[in-house]
C-alpha cells in the first residue's frame, strides 16, 4: 500500500465524513475502488459501516505485551489507554473539528485492545457502528468464551443524558446477545458531571466515566466495583 493511501484510509477511520479540500489525503483510489464514496454535499464516506469495519481489522497489530489479566475488561481499558497515542489523538481534533471524538476513541482502542490479545487465538476483537446521526453508536467487543462490550460515549454530562446511553447500551446487549456490558464515557477533565454508575432499571450495565487532559494523554477512570464502592484507576499514556 502507497504511503498516501495508508494516510487517507487512516484518516478515514477516525474521521468517518470527509469535506474533500486543501489540507486533505487524497480519496481518489479508495473512491475507484468503492470502499469509499462521495455524497451530493461533496463530503466522502465508507460505502457502509460493514466496509469500515473491514478496514479497520485490516490495520496492524500493535505490539502490546502487558496487562494485568486477561480476564479482566477494566484491567484491558487501562491498558488500551495506556497505549493510546495522544498525538494523533490531537491532531485528527485539530484537522476536524467536526468529527465526533467517540469516532477517533474507538480507532485508538480498538488498535490497542487488540495488540493485548494478539498472540491469543482463542479471542476475538471487533469494532463495530450502528445507528445513524445522533443515535449513532460505535462498539468493541471482545469474545474469549465470555463476550464483553464497550460502548463508546463521550460528553454526556447528566443523569438523563447517561441514562439515555445506557439504554441504548441495554437494547444493544440484548440484541447481539453480549454477556457483559459497559458504557466508557469520555469527558474533559474540565467539565462538571453528575457521577451516576448504576441504575437500577439496567442492572447489567456498568458504567465508566473517563476523564482526559486536554492533552490526552492522562486519563481518570471511576466506576462502580463488584464491592459496591466507587473505584478510581489513574493512566498515563507511555507515549507523549
Amino acid at each position: 500500500m502507497r504511503a498516501g493511501d495508508k494516510k487517507a484510509l487512516d484518516y478515514m477511520l477516525m474521521h468517518q465524513k470527509v469535506t474533500v479540500g486543501s489540507g486533505k489525503p487524497d480519496f481518489q483510489t479508495w473512491l475507484q475502488m468503492g470502499v469509499l464514496c462521495q455524497e451530493m454535499t461533496g463530503k466522502v464516506r465508507f460505502t457502509s459501516e460493514m466496509m469500515r469495519r473491514i478496514c479497520m481489522e485490516a490495520q496492524p497489530v500493535r505490539e502490546i505485551d502487558e496487562v494485568a489479566s486477561k480476564d479482566s475488561p477494566l484491567a484491558w481499558l487501562g491498558a488500551a489507554l495506556r497505549w493510546m497515542r495522544p498525538n494523533v489523538i490531537e491532531k485528527a481534533l485539530v484537522e476536524n473539528r467536526q468529527t465526533p471524538i467517540e469516532a477517533i476513541f474507538q480507532y485508538e482502542l480498538y488498535a490497542s485492545i487488540r495488540g493485548i490479545f494478539r498472540n491469543d487465538d482463542g479471542t476475538q476483537v471487533l469494532a463495530e457502528a450502528r445507528g445513524h446521526g445522533e443515535k449513532k453508536a460505535l462498539n468493541i467487543t471482545i469474545s474469549n468464551g465470555t463476550s464483553y462490550g464497550f460502548e463508546i460515549k463521550s460528553n454526556h454530562l447528566t443523569k438523563e443524558d447517561i441514562k439515555a446511553v445506557v439504554e441504548q447500551a441495554d437494547a444493544y446487549k440484548c440484541l447481539v446477545g453480549i454477556d457483559k456490558m459497559f458504557v466508557a464515557n469520555f469527558v474533559p477533565r474540565i467539565k462538571v458531571i453528575d457521577e451516576v454508575y448504576h441504575f437500577d432499571t439496567f442492572p447489567d450495565i456498568r458504567v465508566i466515566h473517563i476523564r482526559f487532559s486536554d492533552t490526552y494523554n492522562e486519563y481518570e477512570l471511576k466506576y462502580l466495583g463488584e464491592d459496591g464502592e466507587i473505584h478510581m484507576q489513574n493512566v498515563k499514556c507511555l507515549a507523549s
